[in-house]
């Protein structure tokens, strides 16, 4: 996590009872950073009521992962290229991008894989743990694959989003970022 903190609206106008709530919030924020208190998701709640940016986020594996033959598995995100309006990684499933704002997103992502040419690749996305329709890739002929996948839903303020890979190579086969580039799901909030 940067040092830089996101750029909060004016409170100028705002009355005790709607500054209340954002202080405390900051408070807790400064104390979590401080060490001083575990993390708690009341701050990341209160604040993501607050008009600030835009709800968004890209989320990257980038240290690979084993995805077994023939099932279905949800990839683990370690890192953030970028992320506003107070979109995360759970902190508890690193699988899962909380969703802060009910509203209609773009889900995109790509995932690569480790050189082997038997089978086919497959990628999904899962709502609050329901998987959507798949794109379904051969392994090609040089062995190494990247499958990318897009979509638009619609989501509530309690969904959570995940990224699914599926594999027949044979037996289990590693996500790759080394020769095929960065494996990773982004999230875009585009309207109410």
């Amino acid at each position: 996590m940067s040092g830089k903190l996101p750029q909060i609206p004016s409170i100028q106008g705002l009355d005790d009872d709607a500054l209340v709530p954002i202080l405390q919030a900051i408070k807790d924020i400064l104390e979590i950073r401080s060490g001083q208190r575990p993390s708690t998701d009341y701050a990341w709640a209160v604040l993501s009521e607050l008009p600030v940016q835009t709800p968004g986020l890209r989320a990257v594996n980038s240290i690979g992962q084993s995805i077994p033959n023939v099932t279905a598995t949800a990839v683990a995100f370690d890192e953030t290229d970028w992320a506003n309006g107070w979109m995360k990684i759970d902190p508890n499933h690193s699988d899962r991008l909380l969703i802060p704002k009910a509203g209609i997103y773009l889900l995109s992502g790509s995932m690569g894989w480790a050189s082997n040419t038997t089978g086919v690749r497959f990628m999904a996305f899962g709502i609050s743990g329901v998987q959507q329709p798949w794109t379904q890739v051969s392994a090609g002929v040089d062995g190494t694959g990247r499958i990318s996948h897009q979509m638009l839903v619609q989501l509530k303020k309690t969904d959570y989003v995940q990224a699914y890979v599926y594999q027949s190579s044979g037996g289990a086969l590693s996500l790759s970022s080394t020769t095929t580039g960065s494996n990773h799901m982004a999230v875009q909030f585009l309207s109410p």
